[in-house]
């Protein structure tokens, strides 16, 4: 039977010369072969998931790859693709190292070298979020001015800039609490150490101060589609709405806010999503219940984050399912093909027709 002395040690400061060797605890005799249902729950489940949100999101970047024209706001969904499939990566390193023979002198900081990993590419993911959630403010609140000014090279430089802010959120971090948990070959990481005010500040920084941000900039979305919403129908109750000069302006202002919102609506619902799976942040579960199953999969919702968006842009995103379209036609044989109803305006890009629109309303 493969057993092997675990010995792991909570340290302060990266320098030490033992940081991973300790003579203050040493943990008894460990079996390091699984029962069946053990090894489902802590390796082929992690695996599974894993495998998933990198499926997923191969398959989101395989669409935009093959997405023309693509509008400026495009690369931060992009951009958090590559984030998601990064995390799905890392997260399928951790149970991986696990499965290998157990060595602590190696496994150990191998597995805190992989979940700082995952919480700098979790810190990323969140600053995505947050730039998608301002994106689509500016985009409502300042439509004409902002698509004017936005441009692919300017959210290049944004996207370029994401992982120094991560940097400099996470590494002081990273140094003051290297080792703030124990691993062993048969059972979950288990933190260890007092939650000071210091590391609990920083854990609040670098997670539920950007998903409150991100939050903020939701709720100015919605208050301003009541407004719109209570503006079109306050119009339709006044005596002179039903002028032919204002029904031409209403079928404007219509499909202003539908194209505007087409864009909106899954980059809402992606950034609600991420807000509710990000709630371990904000809510110990554990004080209220100590059901086993309840708590795994409530630990579980940080990587819903990283796994839903392709439903999401196929359920609520037009042109992300015309890509999709597009390219099973390439793939089908010609004689199996439909033809399609040529669009006039194919060529007109999505930024453009909403800016004549707009101007043309106001």
């Amino acid at each position: 039977m493969n057993t092997t002395n675990i010995v792991t040690r909570n340290v302060s400061f990266p320098w030490s010369p033992d940081i991973f060797t300790t003579n203050a605890t040493t943990s008894p005799l460990l079996n390091c072969s699984l029962s069946a249902d053990r090894s489902f729950n802590l390796n082929a489940l992690p695996l599974i998931l894993s495998s998933v949100m990198i499926l997923f999101q191969l398959f989101n970047l395989l669409v935009f790859h093959f997405w023309h024209d693509k509008e400026p706001f495009l690369l931060f969904h992009t951009s958090l693709a590559v984030f998601s499939l990064l995390s799905g990566m890392t997260t399928f390193l951790t149970p991986m190292i696990r499965i290998i023979p157990w060595n602590p002198a190696v496994s150990v900081p191998l597995t805190n070298l992989n979940v700082r990993c995952i919480e700098y590419v979790g810190t990323l993911a969140l600053l995505n979020l947050l730039c998608i959630s301002v994106d689509r403010w500016l985009s409502v609140d300042f439509a004409i001015q902002y698509r004017q000014q936005i441009s692919k090279k300017r959210i290049r430089i944004i996207l370029f800039s994401m992982p120094l802010l991560a940097l400099l959120l996470d590494v002081p971090g990273f140094i003051v609490y290297w080792l703030p948990f124990e691993a062993y070959c048969d059972r979950p990481l288990m933190h260890s150490g007092s939650l000071t005010t210091a590391r609990l500040s920083w854990k609040i920084l670098t997670g539920p101060v950007i998903l409150a941000l991100a939050a903020m900039f939701q709720a100015r979305i919605i208050v301003v589609a009541v407004k719109t919403r209570l503006k079109r129908l306050m119009r339709k109750r006044r005596p002179h709405a039903h002028a032919a000069g204002n029904r031409v302006a209403r079928r404007s202002h219509r499909r202003t806010v539908r194209i505007v919102w087409s864009s909106l609506r899954p980059s809402m619902l992606v950034l609600l999503v991420s807000l509710i799976s990000g709630s371990p942040f904000f809510f110990d579960l554990s004080r209220y219940t100590s059901y086993p199953g309840l708590l795994r999969a409530f630990s579980m919702l940080p990587a819903v984050q990283h796994m839903y968006s392709p439903v999401v842009y196929l359920l609520f995103f037009p042109q992300f399912r015309k890509v999709i379209v597009r390219c099973c036609l390439r793939v089908t044989p010609r004689g199996c093909r439909r033809p399609l109803a040529v669009n006039p305006n194919a060529n007109l890009s999505h930024s453009a027709r909403v800016l004549d629109i707009c101007s043309a309303v106001m």
